[in-house]
């Protein structure tokens, strides 16, 4: 590297303190480090901040810990660190995760080895795995289909550039997000980082380089298949509405083709006697036509 690289990090926090040290110890044993870590926490209650204390982590001139009022969901978090960020703190980069995301500690410095390679990016990241080194193909992605959004997985050994990355260690340019905005925080959770990742295209491609990679501890089930619908999946299906809406090819085709799904996924959910499913659903598609956006007061923690 020619130059120094000043990274800001976002860390989003709620509830899980003790992944959330081992994220930051992490962070801050990067052999290329951040100038700063921000961590925002949506109003845990499990001790985050006494755990912080404890752990002598406030100390640190390094990390920067923001309490919020209320639970604002992971999508507001991400909104409101990067807001936090682009008018207090002076940087060229800055990467996003939840505190499940262990960094590995040449995360940075991979990501940034080979200049050449960069020219043109605003926005890079590295592969995602389970503990077990299983990849989490999902989490970065290419568009086959502008008019439906249809997606496809990156291939996860080569480097490319992809077209959709999650906040799972997306680092995105300073001038993209003067450009872009900042995320969605009206999306609650879910979909935020598709919806900010089609933004980011229209100015850049996002780079995928796989010899950076981060572990990702989570444990989240999706509720689709044969089980119930979580409160969260109200928000998968009408965000993904919203982001489709907001950013296909051609309006028309992405809404005949998003009715008959939508449908088919109802009708088979009370074919098999799931009319909570069912309503998840129905009530994602009428919210996502109406416009009602943020935390649903019929589906939330």
């Amino acid at each position: 590297m020619s130059k120094e690289i000043n990274i800001v990090s976002i860390i989003v926090t709620f509830n899980r303190k003790q992944l959330l040290l081992e994220a930051v110890k992490a962070m801050m044993n990067q052999t290329l480090r951040p100038s700063k870590i921000v961590i925002i926490d949506n109003d845990s209650t499990d001790g985050t901040f006494e755990e912080l204390v404890k752990n002598n982590m406030l100390l640190e001139d390094l990390i920067i810990y923001k309490k919020l009022d209320k639970n604002i969901g992971g999508a507001g978090g991400f909104s409101e660190g990067v807001k936090f960020a682009m008018e207090n703190l002076n940087f060229d980069w800055i990467s996003l995760s939840d505190d499940d995301a262990i960094y590995d500690l040449k995360y940075f410095e991979n990501l940034f080895n080979d200049e050449s390679k960069l020219k043109g990016y605003g926005a890079l990241c590295g592969k995602v795995q389970f503990p077990d080194g299983e990849v989490q193909v999902e989490q970065r992605r290419i568009l086959v289909n502008h008019s439906t959004l249809i997606s496809k997985p990156a291939s996860p050994e080569l480097e490319s550039e992809i077209d959709l990355a999650s906040f799972c260690g997306l680092v995105v340019n300073r001038k993209i997000v003067e450009n872009i905005g900042l995320p969605r925080a009206d999306f609650f959770i879910w979909m935020d980082d598709t919806e900010y990742s089609l933004r980011i295209i229209k100015e850049s491609k996002i780079f995928y380089n796989p010899s950076s990679y981060i572990t990702h501890k989570t444990s989240e089930s999706t509720g689709e298949g044969t089980q119930k619908l979580s409160w969260k999946n109200y928000y998968g299906y009408r965000n993904s509405l919203v982001t489709g809406w907001n950013h296909t090819d051609s309006k028309l085709s992405f809404l005949l083709i998003n009715l008959k799904n939508y449908s088919k996924i109802i009708f088979g959910k009370l074919r098999r006697g799931d009319k909570h499913s069912a309503n998840v659903v129905f009530n994602s598609m009428v919210d996502a036509i109406l416009g009602n956006m943020g935390i649903s007061n019929k589906y939330h923690p």
